[in-house]
């Protein structure tokens, strides 16, 4: 017993004694960490408040003070960073000799390095250790662009972003996004756009509450997303309060908008002269015409301006100059508020914006209220709760009633020589052909108000458990959207015009009722709500760092006319590690359910990994006085795309009304039922597997930055229809199967360079690039004889069409004829049967691909590049002088093809407009110059086929924006209180260099059918208190 007794006392004491030697062992194999002092001033030397001052690879951070004081605990060798919002982030290795020391900030020139956090999925990372392919577009970046809609600025700033403008209308209608290019044949290439981890729209959002737009393009960064994230994500972050810094800042802007490349049509006499030689064309005698020399004469009198001419019988109208202002007013007032301390932190944002409308008669203008408060409030030290309120109401009035939105169709699409705004007597003029008098449309057909609200709100939670497990957080965040949509109109049907006849009398056509009538209902009725909740660990210890997280995630929308909500529901597990902070690794796993798609095959896993390697960190380059960073980053994974196609529950057989019958004796009709959609339970979504290449760098001192990257991204199971047919038995399309596959691949790449001169001098200047490309591998297209005609192998949306092989000569038209043709103009295509055969001198020849003497559909091949472009990119330059600054950006498209839009392409078709292009139009004369065919004011089928005839170079460099703002002196303003002032004036879209000038090639229909690009001269104020 007593041996037993003393075993356990001598192992107990030995137990003691080992623990407390292994304790020391570790106590003195740690780092011993001490207490370092200091101060940062800026490098005029004054004091910084709030500087963040973190330890590389340490959860260690301190602040200064509004002394610009700091101290922090750490040890010899560390790496200090300092970090403050508007300033150069700066890096210094202490010793432990020198306890005490002063750091002097750059500031950030634009276009320099950027933010140093960048938000990704429900979190975020430093620049530093990001392995995944992202690019940011800041505030800097974003604030000087003019257009009522933010996105539409965003041309030519996100690297790897393409941004197609489409101004549909007043409103400032959303742009066309594609990152990357195109990777489905199907119409859905956009990315998901969200807010603040919610999917919200921003266009309409005030740029000044925007601080980081991220661009998510490789595996790593979306599988998060799962099924929804296969076209990329754009990742928007609104300001947050600050704990460092109070400000109030007041921006007033006012501004003038102008329209740019308005159609160019045929005035009154050319449009007449034109018009009889399309009828000699046509055949007509000239003894028949229907115009004589004396109506020419006449209309090139009040073309001319001459004394005594006759524009009531007469007349030479400008559509476009006559209802439409050269100019437009616009401004912008904004009002922010920032700052907080420890416990409550607060940024809110009230702004209006206005613009007039284009229109010179009616009721014409549009309005817009935002407002946003994010608050964050410290409840405990280790709880802490936010509440995100946003608002916005938008206001349109436009003339015309049910017109509103077709009156610039009006302007394209009527001749100049139609009839006269007013006649002599003051009635509208109009005739029985041409009934749509803008005068009329604006003023008697009512008018048409339109009004949006939006609110959406967020609750957020941040719970710190390292007091339970070191390192865990919790977070959750439940949202709530109301999206309201309303329009009162007031319109009436009908009204009068007259037309003046030879003996000077009018007659009316249409009946004169102005009778209004009232009509209210719902655009749009949505409300969203979004919930996520996750858990998050971060922890290091001596060279090494676990990042991990478990999230969480639903969404359910509910919109007026939609009987069954739209729900999407995810979950995620992701993992980080870094080693001796030079060796990343990042993996997640996304499970994600869509609802489009039959149970069983709803739900799926997208795995991604990363790493990156920060070369620099190696002996072999550290301390490298030219090549101061190097990171080589790599991805591979897989996201999906659960609706290409926008049409939800395709799996699900579809019918409706078809038809019917008489029924019973007395022959009542019943309406009959057929079926339309033949469903397909195995459907799922397409499934992108993503692969990408990076490399990062940083030149002297990282003045320079170059970042590029290659990517592969190979689309399977996209959904097409076998065969692309239809059944023999039911006749409707077969079902859709998932059996496309598409490759795309390219590369992006972003350069940056600043630098400060001197004390009154720096510069900045900052560039990107992409290539992209895209191939379909399959699309179970049907057997075809000649292979020239299959998608496979082709770029996605590629255009196929005929082939246009020149002009017919007379002589041509008269040996076809007579069938005398040489054996090479046989085989040219001389002989074919085009287009009902009925062909004449000046019309489009096509080739017969295939020799069999007829053109139709099997002579159409691939025939142009698509809209879509396949080289993309931006410039910035930033230049400042002691206290005066500028700015200008470029951006461009290129590898593109444009089509022609109509009243270019169709000259007096069905009574319809011509452009100025009519007057290069084939002639007996000018058969040798040509570039355009032969004029025919009937319906010339031949000449409208889609051809690379009408297509055209769509590349184009844009002068996007130019900025020059002047800064008040420091020591004036804060006598009044105020911390800053500039005033500035800023032109946007200044310039286009490009292939076509009557219209504009990044939306050749803007002006035509919707409404023109603007070009936008800013006047603005900024007071910051």
């Amino acid at each position: 017993m007593r041996y037993n007794i003393h075993r356990k006392l001598i192992l107990k004491r030995s137990v003691i004694f080992l623990f407390a030697l292994l304790s020391n062992v570790i106590i003195y194999a740690q780092p011993q960490l001490e207490n370092f002092a200091g101060i940062v001033k800026d490098k005029d030397g004054n004091p910084i408040e709030g500087v963040l001052i973190s330890i590389q690879e340490s959860t260690v951070t301190s602040k200064t003070n509004e002394n610009g004081e700091f101290t922090i605990a750490a040890s010899g060798g560390d790496k200090l960073t300092f970090e403050f919002e508007g300033f150069e982030i700066f890096s210094k290795i202490i010793n432990s000799y020198e306890k005490s020391f002063e750091i002097a900030l750059s500031k950030l020139l634009f276009g320099a390095t950027g933010q140093d956090i960048v938000p990704l999925a429900y979190s975020s990372k430093k620049k530093r250790d990001i392995s995944e392919a992202v690019s940011i577009i800041t505030y800097d970046d974003l604030k000087e662009r003019k257009d009522m809609n933010i996105m539409n600025g965003l041309g030519g700033l996100g690297n790897g972003l393409i941004v197609m403008s489409n101004p549909w209308s007043d409103l400032g209608s959303n742009p066309s996004f594609y990152v990357r290019g195109l990777k489905t044949t199907n119409p859905n290439n956009a990315p998901l756009v969200l807010v603040d981890d919610v999917e919200r729209d921003f266009g309409q959002l005030n740029a000044n509450e925007i601080t980081s737009i991220s661009v998510l393009k490789d595996a790593a960064a979306l599988s998060i997303y799962g099924n929804r994230g296969a076209n990329g994500v754009v990742l928007v972050k609104t300001k947050r309060g600050t704990d460092n810094k109070r400000e109030i800042i007041f921006n007033t802007e006012v501004g003038l908008a102008q329209s740019l490349r308005m159609p160019k049509v045929l005035n009154a006499y050319d449009y007449a002269r034109l018009y009889n030689q399309a009828q000699i064309l046509d055949g007509k005698s000239p003894d028949n015409l229907t115009y004589s020399d004396e109506d020419l004469q006449a209309y090139k009198d009040v073309v001319d301006g001459v004394s005594g001419a006759n524009p009531y019988k007469y007349p030479n109208v400008d559509f476009y100059s006559e209802f439409l202002k050269s100019v437009v007013k616009q401004q912008q007032h904004d009002l922010t508020m920032r700052g907080g301390n420890k416990v409550a932190k607060y940024f809110v944002l009230l702004g209006y914006m206005n613009r007039e409308g284009l229109y010179k008669y009616g009721d014409n203008t549009f309005d817009r209220y935002n407002f946003r408060t994010n608050i964050d409030v410290t409840l405990t030290n280790s709880f802490t709760v936010g509440l995100d309120m946003a608002g916005r109401l938008e206001n349109q009035t436009t003339p015309g009633g049910n017109y509103a939105y077709s009156i610039f169709g009006q302007f394209a699409n009527t001749p100049s020589n139609a009839y006269p705004i007013f006649n002599a007597d003051g009635s509208l003029g109009g005739t029985n052909i041409y009934k749509n008098n803008p005068y009329g449309l604006m003023n008697k057909m009512g008018q048409r108000d339109q009004s949006n609200r939006y609110f959406n709100a967020d609750l957020i939670f941040k719970l710190d458990l390292s007091k339970f497990i070191d390192g865990l957080s919790w977070n959750a965040k439940g949202g709530i959207d109301f999206i309201d949509g309303a329009i009162k109109q007031l319109t009436s049907s009908k009204f009068a015009v007259y037309e003046l006849l030879d003996d000077g009398t009018y007659t009316s056509n249409g009946t004169a009722d102005e009778a209004k009538t009232k009509n209210n209902w719902y655009t749009g009725k949505d409300r969203q709500f979004t919930f996520n909740t996750s858990f998050n660990y971060d922890k290091s210890w001596g060279e090494s760092k676990l990042t991990a997280m478990g999230l969480f995630y639903l969404r359910e929308l509910n919109s007026l006319g939609v009987s069954v909500p739209y729900k999407t529901v995810g979950s995620v597990a992701q993992a980080g590690y870094s080693y001796m902070g030079k060796y990343l690794i990042n993996g997640v796993v996304g499970y994600t359910g869509s609802e489009n798609f039959a149970r069983g095959h709803r739900f799926g896993l997208f795995p991604a990994i990363s790493i990156g390697w920060i070369i620099s960190e190696e002996d072999f380059l550290k301390n490298n006085n030219t090549l101061s960073f190097l990171k080589f980053r790599a991805s591979y994974g897989i996201t999906g795309l659960d609706r290409p196609l926008g049409d939800r529950f395709l799996f699900r057989e579809n019918w409706g009304s078809a038809g019917g019958y008489a029924f019973g004796t007395s022959g009542s009709y019943r309406e009959g039922t057929d079926q339309v959609r033949i469903g397909n339970d195995n459907l799922k979504w397409e499934t992108s597997i993503k692969s990408n290449i990076g490399l990062d760098f940083g030149f002297y001192n990282n003045s320079l930055l170059w970042t590029i990257d290659g990517f592969i991204d190979n689309r399977k199971d996209i959904l097409v229809r076998k065969f692309a047919t239809t059944t023999s038995v039911a006749g409707i399309p077969l079902p859709y199967e998932n059996a496309g596959e598409t490759k795309s691949w390219g590369f992006d790449s972003e350069l940056a360079y600043s630098k400060q001169l001197n004390k009154s001098w720096s510069f900045a200047i900052k560039g990107n690039v992409m290539l992209a490309y895209s191939k379909i591998e399959d699309v179970n297209e049907t057997y075809k004889v000649d292979v020239y005609q299959y998608q496979k192998g082709n770029p996605i949306w590629q255009p196929f069409g005929y082939v246009s092989n020149g002009f017919f000569t007379q002589e041509e038209i008269d040996r076809r004829s007579e069938g005398n043709l040489t054996e090479d103009e046989i085989a040219d295509g001389y002989n074919v049967y085009q287009n009902g055969g009925n062909l004449q001198a000046g019309d489009i020849k096509y080739k017969d691909l295939n020799g069999d003497f007829v053109i139709d559909g099997k002579d159409t091949k691939p025939i142009a590049k698509n809209a879509i472009p396949n080289a993309s990119g931006g410039i910035t330059l930033f230049l400042q002088y002691k206290l005066i600054d500028f700015s200008a950006h470029i951006m461009g498209m290129g590898k593109r093809d444009i089509y022609m839009p109509g009243v270019y392409r169709s000259s007096f078709n069905a009574d319809g407009n011509a452009s100025v292009y009519a007057l290069e139009a084939w002639t007996p004369e000018t058969a040798e110059t040509a570039i355009y065919p032969r004029l025919s004011i009937n319906n010339n089928s031949n000449n409208q086929q889609y051809s690379d005839f009408w297509f055209r170079n769509g590349s184009f460099i844009k002068l996007k924006t130019v900025e020059l703002g002047i800064n008040l002196p420091e020591l004036l303003v804060k006598r009044v209180g105020i911390s800053k002032t500039r005033f500035y004036i800023n032109g946007y879209n200044l310039l286009s260099f490009d292939h076509v000038k009557d219209y504009d090639p990044e939306n050749p229909d803007a002006a035509l059918n919707r409404y023109p690009f603007q070009r936008i001269y800013t006047l603005g104020l900024n007071v910051t208190f």
